[in-house]
């Protein structure tokens, strides 16, 4: 085929995007392809080990925190009520290189919390999330 043949592909001047993100099926996905390329990562879950951005009080929930290059690693939470002005500083060393290390509590009250992760004073990773009332029955009283 001569160069005179060939033709300009139609999405010249159009912003080209990754074909991986067209297969890409669900937010998850999409965020886990996101979050794969960065250092720290830091959420919060329940229990069972989903990650949740609202809870209800009395459950368990794990802050978890991931350095995906080194063990040891120095971090800070900062546990905080964007409802109350208290907050828990909890100071802890990552376990080993990409694995999830973990602070047990329980959900207290009912609250908007915030939750940061520090490394060397920087802000590497924070989480929002609710804590609901607990479920009552909602049948007649007795």
């Amino acid at each position: 085929m001569e160069a005179s043949a060939l033709q300009a592909p139609l999405s010249v001047g159009r912003i080209p995007f990754n074909a991986t993100l067209l297969r890409l099926r669900s937010d998850d996905q999409l965020l886990a392809l996101f979050r794969a390329n960065k250092r720290f990562d830091g959420y919060v879950a329940s229990s069972a080990g989903s990650q949740e951005h609202v809870v209800r009080e009395g459950w368990g929930i794990d802050l978890v925190f991931i350095d995906r290059v080194r063990s040891n690693t120095r971090y800070t939470v900062v546990y905080k009520h964007l409802d109350f002005p208290r907050a828990k500083t909890y100071r802890r060393r990552t376990k080993g290189r990409n694995v999830p290390s973990v602070i047990h509590l329980q959900a207290g009250t009912a609250a908007r919390i915030d939750v940061r992760w520090y490394v060397q004073g920087k802000s590497k990773a924070r989480w929002t999330f609710t804590i609901r009332p607990r479920e009552t029955s909602g049948g007649p009283a007795a």
